[in-house]
């Protein structure tokens, strides 16, 4: 037989013995049990399986199922129109498989999104409590909130899918809540009585560029390298990963962290008994931070014992600590079960499975080694993410006294080899690809957004780059005309040289596009804190946006924000927004304002209340330029509205004179 005939029919025997490519039914995470979606629109559903295969949806609340095909993706979607608030209702989906999803809310939704002044939760920072938290969370317990969390991801490339789950609102579960976020959505839920969600998709300390996609990004010269440089990511991060990995291991041997002649290895800290001196109390889960008072860097042992009784069924058990800041190895009976080795492992919550048989009747010992270089250190979770968890459901929980002996300081060793993902976050779009898109296109009413702290050096780039974000979102969800409300960042000594305030005007200054609204915070500010406790208050104005926007209630939203001015003579007159009620200075005198004349050289004003304006002036200015209001990092105003809500910094020109000019901070 011709030897080509004869490759030939072997190819095709080949080829058709190839098994067929299997694919999962796979729904996104937010697409789940507990979701709430929003009230009357028509929201896209969509998942994944098999190219060309049909889909069917079916709703409680319809008589007649919808029905659609996979792309040659696999991808799927069917718009779903809702009905008004109510549930719970369940959804079915099919295809080569149901999946059916229960406990489903219709009602309002929002997406809450920023830095850490939004992410920051109810149960607020080590020593940064929230004002009204503990009542808050003490008084959770409202089943129509349900609250997603989008977990940190920072990523080159758009991801389809997050790792997270909807959560309903309880005094356990409400304590891990954005402090905003909760507030804003129990105020909706009391006043409207309706189901609340709220997917919160934040990090503590990023720029406004790693929240925007590479096709908004793409708009700005500035970013053009950093996206030619997308291609090469994945094979130089590896490369650079790998080269970092080895240097971390060559570092930790050097300080005794691996050498098997540590104390606590050489020691036995791990065994079950082990000799008391040397050790401590503590509450855990705590940072170290709490523990010793400030930053602590080093390797730290906690250790507790607990009773189980005799009629103990030993299979099946699991370990949870909650996530631990940073490495950790973990025993139980003096046998190792678990260990994370890596910096970035410091988000995850450990899991670790117990072998059969380990665990006994009567006395059982957990210890674990943790490792700490940078930050607050050590067990970090919630008391509820500390326990035994057994295979029928049941728990026993940890949280409570251990002991804890520390084992090395790192202080007086060289500094550790810098991870080169430790500032991955603030990269050009990697937030919008890791947490972001997972979620985009859900049905929502709108957006509520608290950041700029990071951008304070960038606020020319901020004033451009901050609406096109904006505008970036709203085409993803494909709505121009989704609500969009922000916080203006509040005062803080951001140190010598700082100009906050050219921030603050850079978001004052977005409110020329459509439907966005901004709660001011001049009010709020603390000099030495960039987390102010006042969470509910800004949630209060926050909702003032969307009560007369999208609620239809009649209210004041803002306070004063200047509109114009007019010379007169050797006075200014200001004209305001939201001022028709009338103006006011919450003490004395009014506040904050300077004015110069053609010198350009200001001097604190003499300012009073005239009617709907303030008219400005100074004795010795008689022709009048300019005026400026809480031009500072920490300004001192005390003009508001009738309504008590304060005016927002301004001025009253642009930056046309070179001694306003401040280069923004590189990229």
């Amino acid at each position: 037989m011709n030897r080509l005939i004869l490759c030939l029919l072997i190819a095709g025997i080949c080829i058709s013995c190839r098994p067929e490519p299997t694919y999962e039914f796979i729904l996104p995470s937010i697409i789940s049990d507990h979701m709430v979606l929003q009230q009357q629109q028509t929201v896209p559903l969509w998942g994944w399986t098999a190219p060309n295969t049909a889909v069917r949806l079916s709703a409680d609340w319809r008589d007649q199922s919808l029905s659609t095909t996979t792309d040659h993706n696999g991808r799927w979607q069917i718009d779903l129109p809702t009905p008004a608030a109510g549930g719970p209702y369940s959804l079915t989906i099919e295809a080569d498989t149901t999946i059916k999803i229960r406990d489903v809310m219709v009602g309002e939704v929002w997406l809450c999104s920023g830095q850490s002044n939004m992410e920051m939760t109810l149960s607020g920072y080590p020593n940064e409590p929230i004002e009204g938290g503990e009542a808050a969370i003490a008084n959770a317990d409202a089943a129509g909130i349900r609250y997603f969390n989008v977990p940190r991801n920072a990523v080159a490339f758009p991801q389809r899918n997050s790792d997270a789950e909807w959560v309903l609102s309880s005094p356990k579960t409400a304590k891990r809540f954005s402090a905003i976020a909760y507030f804003y959505a129990r105020k909706l839920h009391d006043d409207m009585n309706v189901p609340v969600g709220i997917i919160d998709a934040t990090w503590g300390g990023t720029p406004v560029r790693a929240w925007t996609s590479i096709e908004k990004l793409a708009e700005f010269e500035e970013f053009a390298e950093d996206i030619r440089n997308l291609s090469k990511f994945t094979a130089a991060g590896r490369t650079e990963l790998g080269r970092y990995e080895q240097n971390l291991e060559a570092w930790l041997r050097e300080v005794g962290y691996q050498n098997e002649n540590n104390p606590g290895s050489k020691g036995k800290w791990m065994a079950e008994t082990v000799t008391p001196e040397g050790w401590q109390d503590t509450q855990q889960p705590a940072l170290w931070q709490s523990m010793f008072g400030d930053y602590y860097t080093g390797v730290v042992w906690v250790r507790r014992s607990i009773e189980l009784p005799a009629d103990l069924d030993d299979a099946g058990w699991v370990l949870e600590l909650g996530p631990i800041d940073e490495m950790d190895d973990t025993w139980v009976n003096g046998q190792h079960i678990g260990r994370h080795d890596r910096v970035p492992d410091w988000t995850r919550p450990r899991r670790y499975p117990i072998p059969g048989g380990l665990l006994k009747s009567g006395r059982n010992t957990i210890a674990v080694r943790t490792l700490n270089t940078f930050g607050g250190g050590g067990l970090y979770g919630e008391p509820e993410q500390l326990r035994l968890l057994a295979a029928d459901g049941s728990s026993i929980p940890l949280a409570g006294t251990w002991q804890y002996r520390i084992e090395l300081d790192l202080a007086d060793f060289p500094k550790m080899p810098t991870s080169p993902q430790s500032a991955v976050q603030n990269a050009p779009a990697f937030l919008y690809n890791g947490m972001i898109n997972p979620v985009a296109g859900y049905g929502l009413r709108g957006f509520l957004w608290y950041q700029g702290e990071s951008d304070v050096g960038r606020a020319g780039m901020y004033g451009r780059l901050f609406p096109a974000m904006i505008r970036d979102w709203r085409d993803k969800w494909k709505d121009r005309q989704l609500p969009f409300y922000f916080v203006q960042i509040a005062p803080y000594d951001y140190g010598p040289g700082a100009q906050s305030q050219r921030l603050r005007e850079a978001q004052l200054k977005t409110l020329w596009l459509p439907y966005t609204g901004m709660a001011v915070t001049t009010d709020l500010g603390l000099p030495k804190n960039i987390h102010p406790p006042y969470k509910k208050q800004i949630a209060d104005r926050l909702y003032r946006w969307a009560l007369a926007d999208v609620y239809d209630k009649p209210t004041v939203v803002s306070g004063p924000l200047y509109r114009a001015m007019s010379i007169e003579g050797s006075s200014i007159r200001l004209e305001f927004d939201h001022a028709e009620s009338g103006l006011a200075a919450t003490d004395g005198v009014l506040r904050g304002f300077e004015i110069a004349g053609a010198d350009k050289e200001f001097q604190p004003a003499r300012a009073r209340i005239d009617g709907q304006t303030i008219v400005v002036s100074h004795p010795q200015i008689s022709k009048p330029w300019g005026v400026r209001f809480g031009w500072s990092n920490l300004p001192d105003t005390n003009l508001i509205n009738r309504e008590g809500l304060p005016a927002s910094p301004f001025r009253t020109y642009d930056d046309d004179f070179e001694a306003e000019i401040q280069r923004d901070e590189p990229l």
